[in-house]
């Protein structure tokens, strides 16, 4: 099982960092490796989510369910996808008036070697930049 972690100092507030990380619909418009992402299901506390990832002409798709404590963190584990297992969660941290540290501890095993073979290195690149795709458009956004 491959496992990421990932810390971010930003100058926002945890309210805002949450906000940009819960806009799964927006998530094509700023992540490179994203083609489409739509939010299928949303409550006050909960979201089911399907993104659809795209590089080098390999397309994966998968959906997640999104536990929402705002503003402090979002889990989120695996309701369908090439993935045997796949769970994470970020964390927003307030560092009083100076702002935010976020955090993505994020975990994934693929359900058989053929898609660890032919996703496995698309997926582990993308899901290693997220903290930095995220800081880069609270920037745009905020900054």
């Amino acid at each position: 099982m491959r496992q990421i972690k990932r810390t971010a100092l930003v100058p926002y507030a945890c309210e805002a960092v949450f906000e940009v990380v819960d806009r799964i619909d927006a998530y094509s418009e700023f992540l490179p490796w994203c083609a489409e992402s739509r939010v299928l299901q949303r409550t006050e506390t909960e979201v089911i989510a399907t993104l659809v990832l795209a590089k080098s002409g390999i397309r994966q798709n998968f959906t997640t369910k999104n536990q929402l404590m705002r503003p402090n963190a979002i889990g989120l584990s695996l309701v369908e996808g090439p993935f045997q297992e796949l769970e994470g969660r970020w964390v927003f941290d307030a560092l009083g008036d100076a702002g935010c540290k976020i955090s993505l501890d994020m975990r994934f095993e693929f359900s058989s070697k053929l898609i660890d073979q032919t996703f496995g290195r698309v997926f582990g690149v993308a899901a290693d930049r997220l903290v930095d795709a995220f800081t880069a458009r609270l920037d745009d956004l905020h900054g």
